[in-house]
């Protein structure tokens, strides 16, 4: 915790790729080998967890009551299992260093092809269909950039209110436009 502590200051301070491993060590007060010991890399002490909470995810995606659309069920596991595995205000410091780093936010946009590749599973295998079709594999980007849309809104507000809630309500809206846009077509 001390080493993270001491990484997310200094990134704040002067920038992801001005910060060095040996400053973030001596910040924290441990050798550069101790750090290494923790982390392979300056860049996992920003994107080391975002895959903790995939498996829990996943299967409670499977889990969700067969009559629950997809979009929904992704919904469900998020609320149930990711946003009580989190810290919202962690999530948010880290969520603004990695926008400023373009190498930081192509290793978060590979970490999360894991989640796209995961959810699209659960989805199919949910629904009796084979590993990476395509329906379920749009799903989960369309709830992906649901979950990314609503947690930068909420970044934006200041952390304004409960993380939990701007999820929901992202998906709400989410919903509210595909609703919109199917009864738009069948016209």
């Amino acid at each position: 915790m001390a080493i993270e502590e001491a990484a997310l200051d200094l990134f704040e301070e002067q920038g992801y790729e001005a910060t060095t491993v040996d400053q973030i060590a001596a910040r924290a007060e441990v050798a550069t080998a101790t750090l290494f010991r923790y982390f392979s890399s300056k860049a996992e002490l920003l994107v080391s967890e975002k895959n903790e909470a995939l498996p829990a995810i996943r299967q409670a995606v499977i889990d969700r009551p067969p009559e629950e659309n997809g979009l929904e069920a992704i919904r469900h596991a998020v609320l149930g299992e990711w946003v009580p595995a989190i810290d919202p205000l962690l999530t948010a410091r880290r969520a603004r260093i990695v926008g400023t780093s373009d190498q930081l936010s192509g290793l978060s946009y590979h970490r999360g092809r894991s989640w796209l590749l995961e959810l699209g599973d659960a989805l199919a295998q949910r629904q009796g269909v084979a590993p990476g079709d395509e329906r379920c594999v749009l799903v989960v980007r369309i709830a992906l950039a649901t979950m990314a849309s609503a947690v930068e809104g909420w970044i934006a507000r200041g952390c304004d209110g409960d993380l939990g809630d701007a999820i929901a309500a992202g998906f709400d809206l989410a919903a509210e436009v595909l609703a919109d846009l199917s009864a738009r077509s069948a016209t």
